[in-house]
């Protein structure tokens, strides 16, 4: 069944863990997310609070409810939605997506870190693509709706650019591309839900 949901909402969040108080839930995906592009002098107020009540307040509710729940019931897989985002340095005319990406992906693996020492049956994981052809993706930048100038849109170019190279488009496949991704930022210590993972190897 369809339950829909303003997950900006606090009231709706509230509304959804009460429709599901009766379901049994074996695997969660937390994936409503959105992005704002633009200069940080200039991007709509409005829109960048929403983000952050949708990217990063609801995205963690619902983890709270999700693992809080399913651990109390004896297991059960979690994957939070993140973005390569989320593991690069921050990016220039989308700093506060880039943000809050890096909430989901630190928030899951100090979440994932605490159930492994519990030895709970409760796996969490991330997911970390990098750019991919979707509405989302389409309603940011299509239209020509968003105006940025020449500068703003070279960097812009430069983040997927190197999305692209260092997750795998050009060589490595999608799964390698992350894990080298993931090993460039934790120094070697690939680490994604309950498992350290090998080089050049990915498992959600």
């Amino acid at each position: 069944r369809i339950l829909p949901a303003d997950l900006a909402r606090e009231e709706d969040c509230q509304r959804l863990f009460k429709e599901l108080e009766g379901e049994t839930i074996d695997i969660f995906i937390n994936n409503a997310g959105f992005g704002v592009c633009g200069s940080y002098l200039e991007t709509d107020d409005a829109r960048e609070e929403e983000m952050i009540r949708v990217n990063v307040e609801a995205m963690a509710r619902l983890f709270r409810f999700a693992v809080r729940r399913m651990h109390a019931a004896g297991g059960g897989t979690i994957l939070n939605v993140a973005s390569s985002a989320g593991l690069l340095p921050g990016g220039p005319y989308m700093a506060g997506y880039y943000a809050s990406k890096a909430y989901v992906v630190s928030l899951t693996r100090g979440v994932a870190r605490e159930l492994q020492e519990l030895h709970s049956p409760v796996y969490v994981c991330a997911l970390c693509p990098g750019p991919v052809d979707t509405e989302c993706a389409v309603r940011l930048f299509d239209g020509g709706a968003l105006q940025l100038s020449a500068e703003a849109g070279l960097h812009i170019l430069d983040i997927l650019l190197a999305q692209r190279l260092l997750l795998g488009f050009f060589g490595l496949g999608q799964a390698d591309g992350l894990a080298l991704v993931c090993q460039l930022v934790d120094a070697g210590d690939l680490f994604f839900g309950h498992r350290s993972l090998p080089p050049f190897s990915m498992r959600l």
